[in-house]
């Protein structure tokens, strides 16, 4: 799930083969909510 996200986009984040980790204090941004989503429609639409 993680193509097309830049390696920037993930550098505050632990992540794994199948998950990504968010720190309660630090949620992800906006921004990376919308590219996650957008990943994930491009890959069901594939």
């Amino acid at each position: 799930m993680l193509s097309g996200l830049e390696p920037s986009d993930l550098e505050d984040h632990t992540a794994s083969k199948g998950a990504l980790k968010f720190a309660v204090d630090a949620p992800p941004s906006d921004n990376l909510v919308a590219k996650l989503i957008t990943a994930r429609l491009n890959e069901i639409a594939h």
